[in-house]
């Protein structure tokens, strides 16, 4: 704006020098009022948390309402009317408030968000104000330190914090006597130097008051006189093997991890039980809380030993189940611990199963350095293996194979990929005297280790890869991890199998990365005369470890391959480790083997694809003798081309030539359903995924004429992956497609040469760029597989004369074996039950509907990344569907917030919609 041109047009008459004063204070006035627009809000939430403290105070009513504290109250009628219509309000009147507000008070902007912080939180405000566990030092010093004495570290963390606010409170406001406002409101104002004050606010006060209860001291007598007692005659009880994972156990995984982490973070089992009282370890936990605060020195020292027990019982617990999940067995029952013995009792019995669990571990060493058979199995596995292959030999012989073929045949074709058959093994375990031996599953295993193909060893190629110590490959960024890997093995001619390849997850253990360890070791010392090139073993992705584990597996490294003696003894056996970066323990201990070079497919590489896999379908159909498995891609280059139509039509074609089972196994979502995956892979077998050994018995029995021989019948899998996946898949489609072996927490499957896979691709993705060959690159290597590309030619459109209605209040109801059949196979968990099923699929429907109309659950893209809301959200209430009905049979004093514990427990996100109505 030309300023001097409108003086000189609003006053003509006017001086130069007048002009130029006028002109000075119309700019003043202007950035004055510019500077109340920007602070209003200040302004506002000063008066507002200056009369939040005054209310809360307690000498509130003597407060005066001052010359200066009128004067800025007075400034809301411009304020306000700024706020309501900013065109009514003259520049001058804007200016006069703003000078008149700095006046008052000064620049409060640095003050802001300490104003919004109380303001906010008024409530709170007034608990510092008026609550005694405050304003009194003596409680608010045994607050402090129940605080500090707490298991709880969210208390602990804020002891600091909350003892420096209060002080600060107490003393510059709640302690003071004010008499004017404008006093108040300045001590308000300099309560942002007070950086604290945010953590103590955003405390969960509710929680604090529980525990830092006031006038608790009778529970606390109670649970004191009830220790007391305990200590006298109760007993520490710590549950056995199979009142913790269950005598059904033994038809489910081997792995007890998953299940170990769980019971152990609540030490699950471990109770204190006295006259008719049983306490659990998370009773316990909170009544030492109650009782550190609320005692006597000296009543403190009369509960000192059983709170010592406690602790001591925990390790006991802890090794006990390290020990169990490491495959012991010795000792599986009870353990029972009187608390009236001394405190060196509890220190030899924990000496005691320290001894057992180190005693166990070097046996498993030396057996696997006996019989490197045993190598191919965590201890806990071979237990498995035992019990399994007892309980089968109790049926008559005529059923083994299908029984071993679900239940044992897996882990053996770890030992030889090309192992279809478990009778002579089977005959021979029945034949051991000592059928719960260890030993004696190595003396039995060791044929199939020593006859197998697995290791037929690689061409005596040159590798960049060195021989006799670690390798360590960190990909670069955005590499096809393993694209290298695979890369790694052509090198060399050698095909990867499930014994070579380690992928690591985070319920991954250190006794699986010592067996792989051991298998690259024991079998370059099995075949270190033989000139050919070692086998090559690869541990991938450590840095998805669980840290505790991490730790354990670099002292792994450091004395099985780093330390001299193992380094001069060992010169030929290969092996490596793939990781994304070096930002983990693994990758750190290794860094002096880090390999600086890429590994590139070499031209002279050999065909693993070929060596796998048959390229032709007919082959595939036709050939029993010589028969490979065949994998088909299925793309297009738009979407809505008819991929899974194209697919079922080709299916059903084949079907009429020969026997061909079809299932159908959906990936949409980014995060892979292990379980459920697994259980859709074993749909052609006759053994069901969670029955027991003598349900599936019956089974069997009862269909055995319909049970065709593995060459009469063909499995055609369509592996629909929709858009929504990522890279991760590809460690699904890796260990499918040419480890040919899926080893999972909860079951493992093992690719036949009568198995083949229509894999349909997304023509795009949700949350990733890039194209099919970037994001599944296992599936493109340079050899290809067969691609089918679907299009408006070879798959025409056909429209139904009678199109399938889609209302669901149209469609036809299910029959009740189609509603069975669903529920065992999606929702085994559910109690069946006629009634329960109609309750889950009414709630289920209320759900469903509300969500398939919603105009706010849609797909979209959040800075830069993809949601699938409504997808994530029908995930939801499928699973909080799951928990509701899972368990009709809760005992009665167990039934009061049942729900609520199983919510705390979950990791995963629920959603309730509780009226049907809103979401």
């Amino acid at each position: 704006m030309d300023w001097k041109l409108e003086m000189s047009i609003l006053f003509p008459n006017v001086r130069s020098e007048a002009k130029n004063k006028m002109q000075e204070n119309q700019k003043k006035e202007i950035e004055n009022a510019g500077g109340l627009q920007k602070t209003k809000h200040c302004w506002q939430i000063l008066k507002l948390a200056t009369e939040i403290i005054q209310n809360a105070h307690k000498n509130k009513k003597n407060f005066k309402s001052d010359e200066k504290w009128q004067t800025f109250l007075k400034q809301f009628e411009v304020i306000g009317q700024l706020e309501r219509d900013k065109e009514q309000t003259s520049i001058k009147e804007a200016s006069n408030c703003y000078c008149i507000c700095m006046e008052c008070f000064g620049d409060i902007t640095k003050s802001k968000s300490v104003l919004e912080l109380i303001a906010e939180n008024e409530n709170k405000i007034g608990e510092f104000a008026t609550k005694e566990i405050f304003t009194n030092k003596e409680q608010f010093g045994y607050a402090i330190q129940k605080m500090d004495d707490s298991l709880n570290e969210n208390f602990r963390h804020l002891v600091g914090k909350l003892r420096t606010v209060n002080r600060v409170l107490q003393t510059k406001i709640w302690n003071r006597t004010y008499v004017l406002m404008s006093e108040l409101a300045k001590a308000v104002i300099e309560l942002y130097k007070e950086k604290k004050l945010k953590g103590c606010l955003n405390m969960d006060f509710d929680e604090f008051f529980r525990f830092i209860k006031e006038g608790d001291q009778l529970p606390v007598i109670k649970d004191y006189e009830q220790l007391l007692q305990a200590n006298k005659m109760g007993k520490w009880v710590l549950d056995g093997y199979e009142t913790l994972f269950g005598i059904q156990s033994l038809t489910t995984a081997a792995n007890l991890f998953e299940t170990r982490k769980l019971k152990i973070d609540k030490c699950e089992g471990l109770t204190l039980q006295f006259l008719k009282t049983k306490r659990d370890c998370e009773e316990l936990e909170n009544t030492f809380d109650r009782l550190k605060l609320g005692l006597t020195s000296k009543q403190k020292k009369d509960i000192e030993t059983i709170i010592l027990q406690f602790e001591t019982c925990k390790d006991i617990y802890a090794l006990r189940m390290d020990y169990w999940e490491k495959g012991g067995r010795d000792e599986i029952g009870k353990l029972i611990l009187p608390a009236k013995n001394t405190a060196e009792d509890f220190e030899n019995c924990k000496k005691e199963w320290t001894n057992k669990l180190n005693k166990w571990k070097k046996e498993g060493v030396e057996l696997r350095y006996n019989y490197p058979c045993l190598a191919y199995f965590t201890m806990n596995e071979a237990q498995h293996l035992i019990a399994m292959m007892n309980q089968i030999l109790i049926f008559e012989n005529q059923y083994w194979d299908d029984l071993a073929s679900k239940y044992i045949l897996p882990y053996f074709q770890r030992l030889d990929y090309s192992l279809q058959n478990t009778s002579e093994t089977l005959s021979e375990w029945k034949e051991i005297l000592d059928k719960k031996s260890v030993r004696s599953l190595g003396e039995v295993v060791s044929k199939i280790w020593k006859n197998s193909r697995n290791n037929k060893r690689a061409p005596n190629q040159i590798t960049s890869l060195h021989q006799g110590k670690p390798n360590l490959i960190i990909l670069a960024t955005n590499n096809k991890g393993f694209a290298t890997i695979l890369n790694l093995y052509k090198s060399i001619g050698m095909l990867p199998r499930a014994e070579h390849v380690l992928i690591c997850k985070k319920t991954t253990t250190e006794e699986e990365i010592e067996c792989l360890l051991l298998r690259a070791l024991l079998c370059t010392r099995q075949f270190e005369k033989d000139s050919a090139q070692a086998s090559l073993y690869c541990l991938v992705w450590p840095e998805k470890l669980a840290k505790k584990t991490q730790a354990k597996v670099v002292k792994l490294l450091q004395r099985m391959l780093l330390q001299h003696s193992e380094l001069q003894r060992m010169k030929q056996y290969l092996f490596a480790v793939v990781s994304s970066n070096m930002d983990n323990d693994v990758a750190g201990v290794l860094k002096l083997f880090q390999l600086e070079f890429t590994f590139g497919e070499s031209i002279h590489s050999f065909d693993v694809e070929e060596e796998l896999y048959t390229k032709q379908l007919n082959s595939f159909l036709r050939d029993k003798s010589n028969r490979k498995p065949f994998v088909q891609l299925y793309a297009s280059n738009n979407i809505g081309m008819g991929k899974t139509w194209k697919i079922q039509a080709d299916i059903e074609k084949y079907q009429k030539e020969c026997k061909i089972e079809k299932i159908y196994v959906r990936f949409n979502s980014s995060v892979i359903d292990w379980k459920w995956t697994m259980n859709t892979l074993w749909q052609y077998h006759p053994c069901k995924f969670d029955y027991t050994l003598e349900d599936n018995m019956n089974s069997i029995q009862k269909n055995k004429d319909q049970i065709a021989p593995p060459e009469d019948t063909l499995v055609i899998y369509h592996l629909d992956i929709s858009s929504c996946v990522n890279r991760d898949i590809n460690d699904f489609l890796f260990q499918l497609l040419y480890l040919q072996h899926i080893d999972t927490d909860c079951s493992i499957f093992h690719v036949s040469s009568n198995m083949a896979f229509f894999i349909e691709i997304p023509s795009q993705f949700d949350s990733s760029e890039g194209t099919a060959r970037d994001i599944l690159y296992t599936l493109f290597p340079k050899s290809n597989f067969p691609i089918v590309t679907v299009n408006e030619f070879n798959n025409p459109f056909q429209l139904s004369s009678n199109t399938p209605d889609i209302n669901p209040d149209n469609i036809e109801n299910l029959s009740n074996a189609e509603i069975t059949d669903f529920m065992e196979s999606s929702f085994e968990s559910i109690w069946p039950c006629p009634l329960n099923y109609t309750i889950f699929f009414k709630f289920l429907f209320t759900q469903f509907k509300i969500l398939a109309n919603s105009r706010y659950l849609t797909n979209r893209q959040v800075y830069n990344h993809h949601i699938q809301y409504k997808q994530e959200t029908t995930k939801c209430v499928t699973a909080i569907a799951k928990e509701l009905f899972a368990n009709m049979f809760i005992k009665e004093e167990e039934m009061q917030f049942c729900l609520c514990r199983k919510l705390q427990r979950s990791e995963s996100l629920y959603l309730i919609n509780h009226d049907g109505i809103e979401i």
